[in-house]
């Protein structure tokens, strides 16, 4: 598990190029790029919709989320044109990029008009430049210490942008677009939980009803530390897991994908258990091909032993929280 070092002030912007400045000027006259955030906000243009849109109200209980129109890199910089689709304003109070710690960076109006701005305002778009060549891996921090991540470490086979949990101080490999905020809402330590006595590990379990519309839907998960995905038809009680317990141990963020044999049509029941040992943690859902029939409902839990619930206890009863856990909090997405 990596944590992310903090602090570096912003920095002076790079310049950006005519052919540059000239494009997004295109984009904005045209609405092209306000078509282009609607594609990211939607599974359906890649036809996938995803469990973890219900996922997302907790990303806008923190209220900061951005959204990555576009963006280029030069051989000194990189610009993002990024829109606040949050419903708070965001303060960018540093910028990072992983294996590199902080960046400078400078926050304006988009071109050809680029003045300088320190706030972000919902709705509206920016043009963020990083003075780093390499587009890869760039994350903000705001103000309320929520840690954003405009592009991914790593390509995910998955290849859909989708949003990711965890806690505040989480820095690790990701989805692009991914907005990592604190879950479960914790009473441990603003989010961090700590090694020792009395609580070693937190969790979460959820529990959704969901349709597939295709009878081989993916699913993808990134992990930091386990997690288990499990359905059934609704009402059976005849669970089948995912992953069969290879993604439920210890781990720095980790991506795990398999396809499913389904009905399509008919309902299913899906359940998510989660756990984190120690220090920071998070964790992404995606489903392709399915759409959710209820909401999530959340329990988060904590957990007392040096260890971590087994799996086998886990997957002896999937929808219950783990024998012995102690409930921290119950909540919905």
């Amino acid at each position: 598990m990596r944590t992310l070092l903090i602090h570096r002030r912003l920095g002076a912007r790079r310049g950006v190029s005519e052919m540059m400045a000239a494009m997004i000027l295109i984009l904005i006259t045209l609405g092209v790029a306000g078509a282009v955030t609607a594609y990211f906000l939607t599974s359906n243009s890649r036809n996938t919709t995803s469990i973890i849109q219900a996922e997302k109200y907790l990303a806008y209980q923190a209220g900061e989320i951005v959204r990555v129109v576009f963006y280029e890199n030069t051989s000194q910089s990189t610009l993002f044109l990024v829109e606040d689709v949050g419903n708070l304003p965001i303060q960018v109070s540093a910028c990072y990029q992983e294996f590199a710690g902080s960046v400078p960076c400078t926050l304006t109006t988009p071109p050809p008009n680029e003045n300088p701005v320190t706030v972000m305002l919902p709705g509206q778009l920016y043009a963020l430049t990083v003075n780093t060549p390499n587009p890869l891996g760039v994350v903000i921090e705001t103000q309320q210490n929520v840690l954003i991540q405009l592009t991914e470490d790593y390509a995910p086979s998955s290849g859909t942008p989708e949003y990711a949990f965890g806690t505040q101080s989480y820095q690790g490999q990701s989805y692009l677009g991914m907005t990592v905020v604190a879950f479960p809402i914790s009473q441990l330590n603003n989010n961090y939980v700590n090694c020792g006595s009395p609580y070693d590990t937190q969790g979460y379990t959820a529990v959704a009803y969901v349709y597939f519309q295709n009878p081989h839907p993916t699913v993808s998960i990134v992990t930091d530390d386990g997690m288990e995905v499990f359905y059934a038809v609704a009402g059976s009680n005849s669970w089948n897991s995912v992953f069969n317990g290879a993604a439920w141990h210890g781990q720095g963020a980790t991506e795990y994908q398999q396809t499913l044999n389904v009905e399509p049509n008919k309902e299913y029941e899906i359940v998510v258990q989660w756990f984190n040992e120690c220090g920071p943690g998070m964790s992404a859902l995606q489903i392709t091909n399915s759409q959710l029939a209820s909401s999530f409902s959340v329990t988060a839990w904590l957990w007392t032993s040096s260890s971590y619930p087994s799996y086998s206890s886990v997957a002896a009863n999937p929808p219950a929280v783990p024998q012995g856990a102690t409930v921290e909090a119950n909540g919905a997405w």
